[in-house]
């Protein structure tokens, strides 16, 4: 027990124990030798065997098949939407604006997701840490993540922005319902555009004659 309260805490280096518990490092499980080039810990004063093998022990996920599913399942019905938003928003301004529409959407898309999102990920991705490696005072990569919190957050998080872009999705949806023809949404749009132009011009027109009938009567 007095070799134990001497192990370094900054030494990390699990090892799994015959007794499928996983030590901090060798020193924490009381082990004294190492054979088969390190790979075996030996003569561990805290393992009832007292031996111990380097990494972590292994442990069962039930539920890594249903998730692997699920998320393809997801993968593909999102796969399904990328088309038809596609053309919703070409079909959304006139012939003349389509590549500009097309670049302010990779704009926002950058600006709203390519850029904070893994930084935001980033962040929940640290929170979950258990131990960090370090070295000349500074924090170095993660070595121990806590698997619960990590996945639950990472999903939550994901499932979260999902929520997000349904709801601006179903609002687009209800604002374009009654919609049935772009073309002749389009159309009527420029045949009150031209109206409009043509109530300047008269308006301009009838201006200039009456400006031409106080001349001829002076």
């Amino acid at each position: 027990m007095s070799s134990i309260c001497n192990c370094n805490p900054q030494e990390y280096f699990p090892v799994c124990g015959s007794n499928d518990v996983t030590y901090y490092s060798p020193c924490y499980a009381g082990c004294s030798d190492t054979v088969r080039n390190g790979r075996l810990f030996v003569n561990c004063t805290q393992i009832t065997s007292g031996q111990a093998t380097a990494g972590l022990c292994p442990f069962d996920c039930n539920t890594f098949y249903p998730f692997i599913i699920v998320n393809v399942i997801g993968s593909f019905i999102g796969a399904l939407s990328i088309m038809p938003m596609v053309i919703a928003k070409m079909r959304s301004v006139e012939d003349r604006d389509k590549a500009t529409g097309m670049g302010l959407q990779s704009t926002v898309v950058s600006l709203l997701a390519a850029i904070p999102i893994p930084i935001i990920f980033g962040k929940i991705i640290d929170t979950t840490c258990l131990i960090w490696s370090s070295g000349s005072n500074k924090k170095g990569a993660c070595a121990l993540y806590n698997i619960d919190d990590l996945r639950f957050r990472m999903v939550g998080t994901a499932i979260l922005y999902k929520f997000v872009a349904l709801g601006f999705t179903l609002l687009a949806l209800k604002l374009v319902w009654n919609i049935n023809d772009w073309g002749d949404l389009w159309k009527g749009k420029s045949l009150r555009k031209n109206e409009d132009e043509v109530k300047l011009v008269v308006a301009a027109n009838g201006h200039d004659a009456n400006k031409g009938r106080q001349y001829e009567d002076k």
